[in-house]
């Protein structure tokens, strides 16, 4: 017997589940978003649960507890916020003059197509990829606070398996102690800032699709590059990343110290060539470096 036609139309009937059976699908897929709607009605019946159709489990997740069906963003297992802030707090003191990023970025054709097109309503749209089978470039810069210091491009790739075998059983630990006796202080953190320059760089690429649509891909890439990690970029990634920068650009004395930023599977690339230069090389084209000339005497700052 309805008691209240006119209140029980607008609110429905009441809910199979309770406060607990709300809660533990919350959590459930809150651990868990990529379940199905049969394996969320298996896993709440197996919780001493209602058995609820399919149709209810869809009906109570959009309805009662306001859960839909999205696109997940893919992210970094191995990004960690603490690993990120303790690295911040231990460099804080060093002005971010003193620091130069390198890593490595591979660049394909393929890839860099726009993945979004617009056609009139209801009509499906369509592109040709001419080549299929486009070479890979690697990108080998080093950035400073004023912009990129060096630049290589090469189209020799190598697997991170290979590289690792590389680092090491060829090189060891010949580069931290040549730079170490040099008084370059080498960190393998993440670099967070270098990391949000290549997105801008293949942002561009994406947008201008230049790759796409020359055949001088080495050369085009080099200057656009340049073009756009310019040091207005760079001076506001260092800012944003809670770098220790001044005020306004080039406030700061010529540097005393140098220090190379790499991630960890980065490590032994660099040879010190001598008291002014630092030379980067790749593995598997010692033919290909980049060059990266030092202007001041060397230091090691305080707290390392």
């Amino acid at each position: 017997m309805i008691r209240d036609l006119n209140t029980y139309e607008k609110q429905g009937h009441p809910s199979l589940l309770s406060l607990a059976d709300r809660q533990f699908i919350i959590d459930l897929v809150a651990a868990r978003p990529g379940l199905f709607l049969d394996k969320i009605r298996e896993y709440l019946y197996d919780a001493d649960g209602p058995l609820l159709s399919i149709e209810a489990i869809q009906h109570n997740l959009v309805h009662q507890l306001q859960i839909t069906l999205n696109k997940p963003l893919t992210l970094n297992n191995r990004k960690c916020l603490v690993a990120k802030f303790a690295y911040v707090e231990k460099t804080r003191f060093i002005l971010a003059d003193f620091f130069v990023f390198t890593d490595e970025c591979i660049i394909c054709g393929p890839n860099l197509l726009r993945s979004l097109a617009q056609s009139p309503k209801g009509q499906p749209s369509s592109r040709f990829i001419f080549c299929q089978n486009a070479k890979r470039i690697s990108l080998l810069p080093a950035i400073g606070i004023d912009g990129v210091m060096a630049l290589t491009l090469t189209k020799n790739i190598f697997t991170g398996k290979r590289f690792q075998d590389y680092l090491q059983w060829d090189l060891g630990s010949r580069m931290s102690e040549i730079c170490a006796e040099a008084g370059i202080l080498l960190m393998y953190l993440p670099p967070y800032c270098l990391e949000l320059c290549f997105s801008a760089f293949k942002y561009w690429l994406r947008r201008s699709q230049i790759v796409t649509d020359t055949t001088e891909s080495i050369w085009d890439i080099r200057e656009t590059f340049d073009e756009v990690v310019t040091s207005q970029l760079c001076y506001s990634y260092y800012s944003h990343c809670g770098y220790s920068v001044p005020p306004t650009m080039g406030q700061y004395p010529n540097s005393i110290c140098i220090v190379i930023l790499v991630p960890r599977w980065f490590h032994n690339r660099a040879w010190l060539t001598d008291s002014r230069k630092l030379e980067f090389r790749l593995p598997n084209a010692p033919d290909v470096r980049a060059t990266v000339e030092l202007t001041s005497q060397f230091g090691r700052p305080d707290g390392f």
